[in-house]
């Protein structure tokens, strides 16, 4: 990726550990921060699937409520990931 993308998916790192502090469900305010970020949110009955990309090949599924304080984190490594696969 260019030095561009990869600037930009540093911000957005930065962002997401924002979004995801204290996490304890998925809120209308999170859903519109990931979608500003260029995030596709689907939400099922338990878990909800966070695409990054156009294809939507790529993606993490979520649970929509915090079983832990990690919760929050673990999110935003997955979801980390998943943004270092599309840069």
């Amino acid at each position: 990726g260019s030095i561009m993308a990869r600037k930009n998916a540093e911000n957005i790192r930065q962002q997401l550990k924002r979004t995801f502090k204290g996490y304890t469900r998925i809120t209308r305010k999170i859903r519109q921060e990931l979608s500003g970020m260029g995030f596709v949110l689907e939400i099922g009955k338990t878990h909800a699937k966070v695409y990054y990309g156009v294809d939507r090949s790529h993606f993490v599924t979520i649970s929509k409520t915090a079983s832990d304080w990690r919760t929050g984190l673990n999110i935003c490594s997955q979801i980390n990931a998943l943004l270092s696969a599309n840069v």
